[in-house]
């Protein structure tokens, strides 16, 4: 069976995430699909991280098999095939013949998410759904202070929420925290080898708290110290969340 990887960018508002469900269109769902309908069989895709509801990508990796009895494409036309029978809220950009072994779940080794936050009175209707609209003033020192503490090793259990995943550890290496502002908006760039269920949210919203003025940095880490998953942090909208990038 020969393999294939794909690079997938969608933009997720409409969508139920990336993973199959049994209610909800799914990232997931519709390429298997439109897969099924260019080789005309039951394809099994696999990514490598699995978006929320209403997360975007740029730079998802997937992977699938195909059977030794379907039409050998060459990739430029397999590319044009599926984007031909996908929605325009998904692209396919890129096709490649990847290595039998390969797995774009289980090789991956670091990924990349951006946050967008629009930080003004009035949020741009063409951003809507694509950031998340904070009008109030952010203190960009005491977010940059308290970011640090979640920069390394860390036990991020309560920066996590319940999930049916099943989970060895909930240590995670976080290799890169970094704020950027342009004019109104903010970037939250964050790098690690994983993430916990609305982990990169759940940061986020408590480093936004901090610039709020409603905790100080040391909250953060005192949180993070705990290890006691309890309310008081607040989960950033999935409309700011965008995975970037899957390093291998």
């Amino acid at each position: 069976m020969r393999s294939w990887q794909l690079l997938v960018a969608y933009e997720g508002s409409q969508f139920c995430g990336w993973q199959r469900q049994n209610k909800g269109a799914t990232i997931q769902l519709l390429i298997e699909q439109a897969l099924r309908s260019i080789l005309g069989q039951p394809i099994v895709l696999y990514g490598a991280s699995r978006t929320d509801a209403g997360v975007h990508a740029l730079g998802q990796v997937a992977h699938f098999l195909q059977p030794q009895n379907t039409r050998l494409f060459q990739a430029k036309e397999l590319l044009r095939a599926l984007n031909a029978n996908l929605p325009p809220q998904i692209r396919i950009l890129k096709v490649r013949a990847a290595p039998s072994k390969f797995h774009a779940q289980y090789d991956a080794q670091k990924k990349r998410y951006c946050y967008r936050i629009y930080n003004g009175p009035i949020l741009p209707p063409l951003e809507w759904s694509r950031v998340w609209h904070v009008p109030h003033s952010l203190n960009d020192q005491r977010m940059k202070k308290a970011s640090r503490f979640l920069i390394g090793h860390h036990d991020f259990f309560a920066f996590s929420v319940n999930s049916k995943a099943k989970r060895k550890t909930t240590v995670r290496k976080i290799t890169r925290l970094e704020i950027r502002k342009k004019g109104s908006y903010y970037e939250f760039i964050i790098e690690g080898n994983g993430f916990l269920y609305k982990m990169a949210r759940m940061m986020v919203g408590a480093l936004v708290q901090v610039g709020l003025n409603k905790h100080s940095p040391d909250w953060v880490r005192e949180r993070l110290e705990s290890r006691v998953r309890k309310p008081g942090i607040l989960t950033a909208p999935a409309s700011g969340l965008y995975l970037i990038k899957i390093f291998y």
